[in-house]
């Protein structure tokens, strides 16, 4: 759900107060449902749609996804009348007129109160997930993205990317390290790293998990990450049927914590402010 909530926040900045807001004089067919003092229209909707489609080019959105967008959109309008009643607009970095600013600050303090875990949780969290077959057995890879197109015009990416092939030897994995950091992008999420994977964590990733059923360890692959892009990520499967470690297995119990206080909060924004049909 909240991969759509935080992609249509900017969507929706570019909707003015008066159309967000103005609905409530005008009634009619065009009325979805209230939600708080706020009136939620269908062609508010449509209109979020046609600029969707735009984005991917007149590509069709499924049934299911104009579902979830409307249900994202009414939790979206929920989080924003939550916040107002909580006076969160009137933080200073909030004082704005659109929506944006209600919703960044109420996700900003649902995140802070999912934020307190236990120690005690967290080790009971830890043990559950210790419970779990899928959990408890990983994949060791190497991850990294390089750019095919030399800013410079003295590196030629695609003769490195050839050169690959004669790492899949190096069961060290230093030559490869070493030449990861020589071409990956600056930028964090494309940097060198080594990921201690789960069985678990590959099925919920279904690319991934397809990605490495097709590869063997030491291998390489070179995997595309948009037609538009001359980005390329670069993976290298290391090991397999690895014992998942406990830095792993505490860093998902927090994660797993996280996820289920804010979904608790977010349930109590949505008895709070509950939909009229």
């Amino acid at each position: 759900m909240f991969f759509w909530t935080l992609s249509l926040v900017g969507v929706m900045c570019s909707f003015g107060e008066d159309q967000l807001w103005g609905a409530a004089k005008e009634g009619g067919k065009d009325v979805l449902c209230v939600v708080g003092k706020r009136v939620i229209k269908k062609s508010e909707i449509e209109q979020i749609l046609k600029q969707i489609s735009s984005k991917r080019k007149g590509k069709d959105i499924s049934e299911d996804e104009k579902k979830r967008l409307r249900e994202d959109y009414i939790t979206m309008c929920q989080l924003s009348e939550w916040a107002k009643a909580q006076k969160l607009d009137e933080l200073p970095e909030t004082k704005s007129a659109l929506d944006q600013a209600y919703i960044s600050a109420a996700l900003r303090k649902l995140g802070e109160n999912a934020e307190q875990a236990t120690k005690e949780e967290i080790n009971q969290e830890v043990a559950n997930l210790k419970k779990d077959d899928d959990v408890m057995k990983s994949v060791i890879i190497e991850t990294v993205i390089v750019d095919k197109q030399s800013k410079d015009g003295k590196k030629d990416m695609e003769s490195e990317l050839k050169k690959l092939e004669n790492l899949k030897s190096d069961l060290s994995g230093k030559v490869f390290e070493t030449w990861a950091k020589k071409f990956q992008i600056n930028n964090p999420n494309g940097e060198y790293k080594v990921n201690d994977l789960t069985v678990k964590m590959l099925k919920s990733n279904p690319q991934l998990e397809k990605i490495l059923k097709e590869m063997k360890v030491g291998d390489i692959k070179v995997v595309p990450l948009d037609k538009e892009s001359s980005l390329v990520l670069v993976v290298r499967f290391m090991k397999e049927g690895v014992r998942t470690s406990e830095s792993t297995l505490s860093r998902m119990a927090i994660q797993n914590l996280r996820s289920k206080k804010m979904q608790e909060l977010i349930k109590k924004v949505k008895e709070d402010f509950p939909v009229k049909e």
